[in-house]
């Protein structure tokens, strides 16, 4: 029997994804890293910024209509449902896994918004989960969620608008030479200068 999952059981999970994700994207990572302490520039090949998006894309989708979990939903006694079908096979169908993929992804430019959507319906359903007819459970049992409209308005209002700042600024600083992206950003620039100092910093202190 299922029963709807508690906001921190999916919250725990979704940053449990991220880490395995995360983790498939290290060697990329890696590679921007050693890139930018060897030109001083923040760039990436479009070949690895191609695999980035498609790893975090594929894990979850692929996650999702072959096992109708992913692997921190699995850990966490989540599973991700189909409301479409009846009975006993409530699996999602390989439309419904990209499309609430592709949906959540709208978190780029509206942040946690989309996913406060959920304290709005007792189900817990968010924006993705309406349009991909989709339903997240749990296997714990639990009492009845109850509709929290002023965390969803509170969410909305605190994130919308930096979420489309930052979309905007990331988008803006993002420049195409063929074949790397660059991206100038003083701040992030800023950060990554301190960063490489202070290993220069305890380089020499290590001498």
């Amino acid at each position: 029997m299922y029963h709807f999952p508690s906001t921190w059981r999916r919250l725990i999970a979704h940053f449990v994804d991220k880490a395995y994700v995360t983790i498939l994207q290290a060697p990329v990572w890696i590679k921007i890293s050693m890139d930018y302490l060897d030109h001083d520039e923040l760039r990436i090949h479009w070949s690895h910024l191609v695999y980035l998006l498609l790893v975090s894309f594929l894990y979850e989708a692929l996650s999702l209509f072959f096992f109708s979990t992913t692997l921190g939903k699995w850990q966490w006694s989540l599973k991700v449902i189909s409301r479409q079908r009846v009975g006993d096979d409530d699996s999602l169908g390989l439309d419904q896994a990209i499309l609430r993929v592709l949906v959540s992804r709208l978190s780029f430019f509206f942040g946690w918004a989309i996913f406060a959507l959920a304290f709005l319906k007792v189900n817990r359903t968010h924006l993705a989960d309406w349009i991909a007819d989709t339903q997240v459970v749990s296997f714990k049992e639990r009492s009845l969620p109850r509709v929290r409209w002023i965390l969803a308005i509170g969410f909305a209002f605190l994130t919308v608008g930096e979420s489309l700042k930052t979309a905007a600024i990331t988008l803006q600083s993002a420049q195409w030479v063929n074949p790397y992206v660059y991206y100038d950003s003083k701040a992030l620039q800023g950060f990554l200068d301190d960063l490489e100092y202070r290993l220069e910093y305890q380089q020499e202190d290590e001498d």
